[in-house]
């Protein structure tokens, strides 16, 4: 394990904290995650707005099943294009680390460690004040791997107060020889 990046990672994220909400001017979460066969475990998110029109975030995600480990590390920035007061898209990219570690008795311990950039699109809209729908389009490019995924997400976020939201959440990964899972989050945010 690379526990600096690990907690580089959570140092950065903590600064970026993010819900995913772009009309809020921050947020900082944490959400359950669940990468099916790839195990479950926790994650941390956040962002924030430099200004009307870009957005900062970050998060980390940590799962694990039976001897295997997976931590994925983002860091990206969006523009922010509102379209109307409910619709707002968003254009931009991300830095991302994935570190896998398989841990066997017989064969030790076992680590592929890999970065990837991202390129993606979303659209934000707040159905009513309180209930926002994202969905997500993104191009993931591997270094090491030499391969990339398209990942579609999705997510739903109430607002139980301005100030407390909850949300769920799923990444569609689209290139089944790389990730035949996807990723389930459902967590709670403190927007500010």
């Amino acid at each position: 394990m690379h526990y600096s990046k690990k907690l580089i990672g959570s140092t950065a994220a903590a600064l970026v904290l993010a819900s995913g909400n772009a009309l809020a001017s921050g947020s900082a979460g944490v959400y359950y995650a669940d990468f099916g066969d790839g195990g479950d475990g926790f994650g941390i998110e956040g962002s924030f707005m430099l200004g009307d029109s870009f957005r900062l975030f970050g998060d980390v995600t940590m799962v694990d099943e039976e001897g295997f480990e997976t931590d994925i590390v983002r860091i990206g920035g969006s523009f922010v294009l509102p379209m109307s007061e409910q619709m707002s898209i968003e254009v931009g990219g991300s830095f991302q680390n994935w570190e896998m570690t398989f841990s066997d008795p017989f064969f030790g311990t076992m680590s592929a460690d890999d970065d990837a950039i991202g390129l993606h699109g979303i659209l934000n809209f707040a159905v009513t004040p309180e209930f926002h729908l994202r969905a997500s389009a993104e191009y993931l490019m591997f270094d090491d791997l030499d391969d990339e995924d398209f990942v579609l997400g999705f997510r739903g976020t109430y607002f139980v107060t301005p100030e407390i939201s909850v949300f769920g959440g799923v990444e569609i990964y689209t290139n089944d020889d790389l990730f035949d899972e996807n990723l389930l989050k459902i967590g709670a945010s403190f927007n500010f």
